[in-house]
């Protein structure tokens, strides 16, 4: 490749504008733009004509760039009617495949045959077996090519693969042919030597010839720095002297495109939030395929059916006056805040003994009860309903079976709301279904598909008590509560210490509370 011989006088260039900026007067100042285009037109010009002469020189010096090619040691094998299956068994991998295209078939190998009997070969088939596939095939019996040698070690390799015969043949073959393999075996490593010798011997030319090459180029560093430096001196000028109108207007352009920029950005983002839309309102479908509150009358039959008569709950529910009296909760501006009310039994328990409470739930059934019944009752779930309630505005809160529907972030959160909602000294009384009842934990928890999961009553303590909670206990709750648990043997019987214990399961309690005091 040869230097470039000439480059743009931009010396010359600059020389001649310096000598017409010092002759304008404030008048030909205004017409900066006109001579600004007159600089990039000249600048242009030159710079066409440049590129020009180097494109010319490089055409011509095109055809005298030879840079070595490299041959394998086997060389290339001649076209001819007749060869001794060792002239290409001589050859590797691709070579070996598209030399047998070429000397089998006269052609070269389409990209498709190619890379099946590559892939073939590469994956353990004989060089013997794809020479006889292209050889045999409908296009080489039609070319006719004889290959010396090829029938004998395609019928043996044929016969390899028959089970327990083959292997006999292999080996009885394999000891006929261990003399001619280890001569064949030193031939080898003279030819993988010959190999690398002339890969080292072309890499060494191929680093010289692109060495030779390279050398006109880098001497062309200085040229670009000075020119690179009269371009910065002749912007310099102008700049001093002149508001060039056509930088305006690329200014312009600029922002025009960047504008298209940001708009083509925000259109790309709208379709982004559309996509992500339609996505959100599928899982909506999917994840709530009723309406709000459609399965509010069915779960009120389900109450009746399996958590018992008011009567039933009412009992159950008497556990808990004494508790409330004690904190001296039930007043005007001490309420009891039952969380979940459902039916509203314990509000009308709390109400004849002349307890002041309100209930909160987001059952549209049980709302409509409640307020049959004259209950004050709040329509919202939980969180929402303690969320709205000012700091230490309740003497009790009360939860009955409502923990062991809740998210573990969510209960968590409950419990802080019910310390903020309480007064100090306040009660917090959250009841849910015993694990440690064996009926409980593996059937009657589950009857409930709202259940979430089970929560052991050390848990829940630990949990009501890590959020600052005081004198927080278990209660373990019998009362009114039919345990259909199988009896325990008698003490006397064989084995009968072994499954007490684990009949026991069974009759340990089947509901629990814990019961804390707010600070």
């Amino acid at each position: 490749m040869k230097k470039r011989n000439s480059a743009i006088d931009v010396d010359a260039l600059i020389s001649q504008l310096r000598l017409e900026l010092d002759g304008v007067d404030s008048a030909s100042a205004r017409t900066g733009g006109a001579l600004m285009r007159r600089v990039r037109e000249e600048v242009a010009r030159r710079r066409a004509a440049q590129e020009a002469e180097t494109v010319a020189q490089v055409e011509s010096s095109e055809s005298a760039i030879s840079l070595p090619r490299w041959l394998g040691a086997a060389g290339a094998v001649p076209l001819k009617r007749e060869y001794v299956i060792g002239e290409l068994l001589a050859l590797d991998d691709r070579e070996f495949v598209e030399v047998a295209y070429k000397v089998l078939l006269r052609r070269e190998g389409d990209p498709a045959g190619v890379a099946h009997a590559l892939n073939s070969l590469r994956s353990g088939v004989s060089k013997v077996e794809i020479l006889h596939s292209i050889r045999f095939s409908p296009e080489g019996l039609a070319r006719g090519v004889h290959v010396d040698g090829l029938l004998a070690p395609y019928l043996l390799q044929k016969w390899r693969r028959i089970p327990l015969v083959g292997s006999l043949i292999g080996w009885a073959h394999a000891f006929v042919r261990l003399p001619w393999m280890l001569r064949n075996l030193g031939q080898m490593d003279a030819m993988r030597a010959r190999e690398i010798q002339g890969l080292g011997e072309h890499v060494n030319a191929l680093s010289r010839d692109v060495e030779g090459q390279l050398t006109p180029i880098a001497g062309m560093g200085d040229q670009v720095v000075r020119v690179q430096s009269n371009i910065d001196s002749l912007s310099e000028v102008v700049q001093d002297r002149y508001v060039s109108e056509g930088e305006l207007r690329e200014n312009v352009a600029l922002l025009e495109f960047d504008v298209r920029e940001l708009t083509d950005e925000l259109d790309r983002t709208n379709r982004r939030l559309q996509e992500l839309e339609s996505r959100f309102n599928a899982r909506e479908s999917y994840e709530h395929p009723l309406p709000a509150n459609a399965l509010d009358d069915m779960y009120v039959q389900f109450e009746e059916t399996f958590r018992g008569s008011p009567e039933l709950i009412r009992e159950r529910a008497s556990h808990y006056l004494d508790l409330v009296r004690s904190v001296g909760a039930g007043s005007e501006d001490a309420p009891v805040i039952d969380l979940g009310c459902g039916r509203g039994d314990w509000l009308d328990m709390l109400r004849e003994n002349g307890l002041h409470a309100r209930g909160i739930d987001n059952n549209q059934a049980f709302l409509r009860l409640n307020r049959e019944r004259g209950h004050d009752v709040i329509e919202a779930d939980a969180m929402q309903g303690l969320r709205a309630m000012r700091t230490g505005s309740a003497g009790a809160i009360t939860g009955m079976h409502i923990a062991e529907h809740l998210p573990f972030e969510v209960l968590v959160a409950m419990v802080d709301e019910c310390r903020r909602v309480l007064r100090p000294g306040g009660l917090l009384a959250l009841e849910t279904p015993n694990p440690e009842n064996l009926a409980v934990a593996s059937h009657y928890f589950y009857l409930d598909p709202t259940h979430r999961n089970p929560l052991p009553p050390e848990a829940l303590r630990w949990i009501v008590a890590a959020r600052q909670f005081t004198h927080v206990r278990i209660e373990r709750l019998m009362e009114s509560r039919d345990l259909h648990a199988p009896a325990l043997l008698a003490e006397d019987q064989p084995g009968a210490e072994s499954i007490n214990a684990v009949l026991q399961l069974f009759h340990n309690a089947p509901d629990y509370a814990v019961v804390g005091i707010a600070p």
